[in-house]
């Protein structure tokens, strides 16, 4: 399990599978366009609840 935030797992490429980065990159996208404000929120969370939470 990655324990890292999102921003931080993001700017280092190796660390997540690649389908699991352009999911994570897409629906920050979404987010980003809809709340920037929870958008904000939404870097700063730990990988595995930003993909529990938006990718499940």
């Amino acid at each position: 399990m990655i324990t890292m935030m999102v921003q931080t797992a993001l700017l280092f490429g190796y660390v997540l599978p690649e389908n699991t980065r352009a999911d994570i990159e897409k629906m920050l996208k979404n987010i980003r366009e809809k709340c920037p404000f929870e958008y904000d929120i939404a870097l700063h969370m730990e990988v595995h609840e930003f993909c529990r939470m938006y990718l499940l």
